[in-house]
């Protein structure tokens, strides 16, 4: 992992917390909340997204986070990490028709010879995750602390700091 990518994942991470807060004082039917969460994820997300596209050149460890050991760091919240992680790939940054689901009804009107047509379609909505802030707030701090971590022990390792710090 590079100092450089933990320092641009680590600038990620606080703007989602400050989404996620904002997000936190409005109501679930407000377009606000909507565009707040929204945002929130995106910003999550791209620490473990590859941010550089495969023509930089640019080793893996710079394009995205690497070298966090997710599950260690976020306990019984990894599984909403990944769901978050999903959801920006699924549905906030792109819209895959699973999560839009869209049908034909084909109909009949009066006389059988008579034919009509009509869609049915269910657009994804982030309030319909029902995505407890609560947990997204502790787990983007939990991120934004492994990052404060990995710097300081990056500079210790250097020299540049007396010991390396501890997780708190």
């Amino acid at each position: 992992m590079t100092l450089h990518r933990v320092l641009i994942s680590k600038d990620e991470f606080k703007r989602a917390i400050e989404f996620i807060e904002a997000a936190q004082r409005h109501v679930e039917n407000e377009i606000e909340y909507e565009a707040l969460l929204h945002s929130a994820i995106i910003f999550y997300a791209r620490p473990f997204t590859n941010n550089e596209g495969p023509r930089s050149g640019a080793p893996k460890e710079a394009q995205q986070l690497t070298g966090i050991d997710m599950p260690s760091t976020l306990g019984e919240n990894f599984a909403f990490h990944e769901r978050i992680v999903k959801l920006r790939m699924k549905v906030v940054a792109h819209s895959e028709a699973a999560f839009n689901p869209a049908q034909h009804i084909p109909l009949t009107i009066g006389n059988p010879d008579t034919r009509g047509v009509a869609f049915s379609r269910k657009a994804w909505h982030v309030v319909s995750e029902n995505l407890d802030l609560d947990v997204f707030l502790r787990i983007a701090d939990k991120m934004n602390r492994a990052c404060t971590m990995h710097v300081f022990n990056t500079a210790a390792a250097a020299g540049r700091l007396q010991t390396p710090v501890t997780p708190t």
